[in-house]
């Protein structure tokens, strides 16, 4: 800040919130000018905020309008990198999403795999048989597994229904999170001289 010893401008501290879903976030924005029209950098408006000063005349009219637009910008830099971070959010908890579904899936249609596999051999091991009654017998223990085989199909059609809709409501729990509402305060604007 010594190059700015003798100039004077505006400081401005503002909050900017973020609401998303359960989450707060919230940013102090220290935006500063000299009357020159030089901006200082955000680490140069912060240092300058914590300079000990002393009050020349309070409750005088500050003109914020020059700080708009570093406003703005600051704004929209702030809502690029919550974006951002939303983004890595949302890629990350779909990626658990679908492994999630996929493993539901898998674990369900291994269950009817493997009643095919003992139906087939069930069948195998029924034309072996010698006696009818033994025929008869094996064939009504395939029918049982036959059954058990199209309700497991059954059950995994209907828990892929089920899979399904669990995955719509976890999407449109993700998407709510990623609407962002924004909110801007100022929290108080002042002229500053820089003295030696």
């Amino acid at each position: 800040l010594k190059p700015m010893i003798g100039q004077s401008g505006t400081l401005q501290l503002t909050k900017l919130t973020f609401k998303f879903a359960k989450t707060l976030e919230q940013h102090l924005l220290v935006l500063a000018t000299t009357d020159t029209g030089t901006v200082l950098t955000g680490e140069n408006a912060e240092h300058l905020l914590r300079i000990p000063a002393k009050v020349q005349q309070e409750n005088s009219d500050v003109n914020g309008a020059a700080l708009e637009p570093l406003l703005n910008q600051a704004v929209a830099d702030k809502e690029l990198q919550t974006q951002q971070q939303l983004e890595v959010y949302f890629e990350r908890e779909n990626e658990k999403l679908e492994r999630w579904a996929e493993d539901r899936r898998k674990a369900l249609f291994l269950t009817v795999e493997e009643l095919d596999e003992e139906i087939k051999t069930a069948k195998k091991q029924a034309r072996q048989l010698a006696s009818t009654a033994e025929k008869i017998q094996a064939k009504k223990d395939l029918r049982t597994l036959e059954r058990k085989r199209d309700d497991a199909l059954s059950e995994y059609h209907e828990a892929k229904k089920q899979i399904e809709q669990e995955e719509d409501a976890l999407l449109d729990e993700i998407s709510a999170k990623l609407e962002l509402d924004t909110q801007i305060e100022t929290l108080f604007s002042i002229r500053w001289t820089l003295t030696p």
